[in-house]
């Protein structure tokens, strides 16, 4: 008897919540689950892993970084896949090969671009996916450069803003085209950018001039 009231009570509550829902505009229902369809949380990282993320890159090593938009990921050194593009993790391969470590501090603020890669110096084939907007599209740029040693790389995604952008609708209305820069030492060494295409939306990246 106990047991049919209570579950008479649910109805009622239910029933009431539903009729408040239908007066309410944008109102939706709490799903029962709060996990998202199709997407699972990456696999953690085992101890011995984390330690040699964190431990400091071997001597002779060339430093090199990524920034911009909301996020950025190295995903090939040479021959090498360094971020797995679904788990956002490190491969295997380049913890073994000790060409990955952690950004500082990425551990605690959570920080998108949390892996730089620390390589030998000389000819290096680099990929990257940068995220210019959001987590779930990105933008692959890819590099040949000669690194020097003892030397800090970065690569930088952003916006090229255009002087004459207002000076038209056509213009105001054409998106800006987007740019990598590689600094070494924070001095901007090369610089490429993609052009919007009208007919295809999209262009390839050229290298452009650097002013001293």
């Amino acid at each position: 008897m106990e047991h049919l009231v209570a579950m008479y009570k649910a109805g009622l509550t239910g029933f009431a919540v539903g009729l408040l829902c239908a007066s309410l505009v944008g109102c939706q229902l709490a799903p029962k689950s709060t996990k998202t369809s199709g997407m699972s949380p990456p696999p953690r990282l085992s101890a011995a892993k984390v330690e040699v993320l964190e431990s400091p890159p071997p001597k002779g090593l060339v430093g090199l970084h990524c920034s911009g938009g909301v996020g950025c990921e190295f995903a090939q050194l040479n021959n090498i896949v360094v971020i797995n593009e679904a788990t956002r993790q490190p491969t295997d391969a380049a913890i073994h090969a000790s060409i990955v470590r952690f950004e500082d501090n990425s551990l605690t603020t959570g920080q998108a671009n949390r892996y730089f890669i620390a390589m030998r110096p000389g000819r290096n084939e680099i990929k990257v996916r940068f995220y210019p907007v959001t987590p779930d599209r990105a933008e692959n740029f890819a590099l040949i450069h000669d690194f020097r040693a003892d030397r800090n790389y970065r690569l930088n995604m952003f916006r090229q803003r255009s002087a004459d952008a207002a000076s038209s609708l056509l213009n105001a209305a054409t998106p800006d085209p987007l740019c990598v820069d590689l600094l070494e030492n924070d001095k901007v060494l090369r610089r490429f950018c993609r052009p919007f295409d009208p007919t295809t939306g999209m262009g390839e990246f050229l290298e452009q001039r650097v002013g001293n």
